[in-house]
C-alpha cells in the first residue's frame, strides 16, 4: 500500500469533505493518505473557519513555529510516505528541506500543489521568480485551474506532471437548499446580493454606487449584503440596502433563493461556486488581483466581466435583467457551471494525479 501525506499550514473546515472523499478515493486503490495541519495563529483563529482538532483518524494535528508570516512546520516519519504534498507557498522552509531530501536520493516523491503565482499583487516579483525557479524540482504540480496549469507548464514543468485541479468546495447541500427555498416563489427578479469579506479588495464602494444607480433606475429593489469586515461600517442604513451580516446555512440558503444574480465587483474566490450552485450569473469587474477561480467566469455565458466603474457595472446589470432570453441562458449555463467545477469532478482528478506520480519511474 502506497502512503500519501498532504500538508497543510491550517486546514480549513471547508477543505474537509474535500479531504474525506480523497481519502476514500484512494482507499479503494490501495492508497493510505494522510492530512497534517497545524493550529492557526491568534490572528487566523478570529476568523472562525479553522479546525481546531483533527476531524477524523486519518489527520495529524504537528507542531509549527511561527514567525510572522513564515513558518517552519514539524514533521515526523517522513519516510513513511511515498510522496508528500505541500502548498506551493515561499513562506513555509519545510519546503525547502524537502527539496534538499528529493536531491539527495529520498525516495519519498515531491508535489507542489498551488496558485503557480502571485494572484493578489504585481505579477513577476521576486516571490514568483523563486515559485518560477522552483516549479520542476517537484515530481508532480496540482494546479488550481486550468490557467493555472499553463502557467506551471510555461515555467518548466512538463505537462505530463501537471494536474488541473479546478478548486472548488462541497455545494451541494447548498443547492439542494436554495432550490427547495425557491419553490416557495421567494427568488425576486430585482433583488441583488453580495457575499463576502467587507474589506478594501471587494470594492465596496463599487457595489454600493451601482446599488444606487440601479435602484434610481427602478431596476433594483434591494440589495442583499453577507459578510463581515474592517469596512462593515458602510453597510449604513438606505431604502435598498439590506445588510444581514455574516449568514451560514440555510440563512446563507435562504438570501441566494431570493436573489436574482449575484455581484462581487472585487476580488473573486471560490464565492463564484455559491453563485454557480445557486444558478445565478456572477457579475465582477476586470482587476488584476483576482485569485485563481475567476477562471470559471466565461463572460457572456455564466456571467459578466466588466470595467471597474459603477456605470459600466450598472449598465451592464441592467442590460441583462431586461434581456429575460439572456438571463435565463446564463443563469442555465452558471448551474451547468457548478457541475464542471464540483468537488466530485476535483478529487477524481487529484486522485488520478497522485496515482499517475507514484508510478515507477521510466528513468533513474
Amino acid at each position: 500500500m502506497y502512503q500519501v501525506l498532504i500538508i497543510q499550514d491550517v486546514l480549513k473546515q471547508y477543505r474537509v469533505p474535500l479531504f474525506t472523499r480523497l481519502h476514500d478515493k484512494l482507499a479503494a486503490a490501495d492508497i493510505q493518505l494522510t492530512v497534517a495541519f497545524a493550529r492557526p495563529d491568534k490572528n487566523e483563529q478570529l476568523k472562525q473557519d479553522n479546525c481546531l482538532e483533527p476531524p477524523a483518524d486519518f489527520y495529524r494535528l504537528i507542531p509549527v513555529l511561527r514567525f510572522g508570516r513564515i513558518t517552519l512546520h514539524r514533521v515526523s516519519n517522513l519516510n513513511q510516505y511515498d510522496l508528500v504534498i505541500v502548498e506551493q507557498a515561499n513562506r513555509h522552509l519545510l519546503n525547502y528541506w524537502l527539496l534538499l531530501r528529493r536531491r539527495f536520493s529520498s525516495r519519498t516523491r515531491l508535489a507542489w500543489w498551488g496558485h503557480g503565482f502571485h494572484h493578489q499583487g504585481q505579477h513577476y516579483g521576486w516571490r514568483d521568480k523563486l515559485k518560477s525557479r522552483l516549479i520542476n524540482k517537484a515530481d508532480w504540480f496540482f494546479a488550481y485551474t486550468a490557467k493555472v496549469a499553463e502557467h506551471v507548464e510555461q515555467a518548466g514543468m512538463p505537462a505530463g506532471q501537471v494536474s488541473a485541479l479546478n478548486n472548488s468546495i462541497d455545494t451541494y447541500e447548498f443547492a439542494r437548499q436554495v432550490a427547495a427555498l425557491r419553490q416557495t416563489g421567494t427568488q425576486q427578479s430585482g433583488t441583488l446580493l453580495y457575499c463576502g469579506a467587507l474589506y478594501e479588495q471587494k470594492r465596496l464602494d463599487l457595489l454600493l454606487d451601482t446599488a444606487e444607480r440601479l435602484f434610481a433606475q427602478g431596476i433594483l429593489q434591494k440589495l442583499i449584503v453577507l459578510g463581515h469586515g474592517p469596512l462593515a461600517h458602510l453597510m449604513t442604513p438606505r431604502a435598498w440596502l439590506d445588510y444581514r451580516g455574516p449568514c451560514f446555512g440555510k440563512d446563507k440558503a435562504r438570501a441566494y433563493a431570493e436573489a436574482a444574480l449575484v455581484m462581487n465587483p472585487g476580488l473573486t474566490g471560490l464565492a463564484i461556486l455559491d453563485a454557480f450552485a445557486a444558478g445565478l450569473p456572477y457579475i465582477t469587474c476586470d482587476l488584476p488581483y483576482h485569485s485563481p477561480e475567476i477562471a470559471y467566469l466565461e463572460p457572456n455565458v455564466n456571467g459578466q466581466l466588466v470595467e471597474p466603474d459603477a456605470q459600466a457595472l450598472c449598465d451592464a446589470t441592467a442590460a441583462l435583467l431586461m434581456d429575460k432570453d439572456r438571463y435565463t441562458q446564463q443563469c442555465h449555463n452558471a448551474y451547468l457551471s457548478s457541475e464542471k467545477y464540483s468537488i466530485d469532478a476535483m478529487v477524481s482528478k487529484f486522485a488520478a494525479g497522485i496515482q499517475a506520480c507514484l508510478q515507477p519511474r521510466n528513468q533513474p
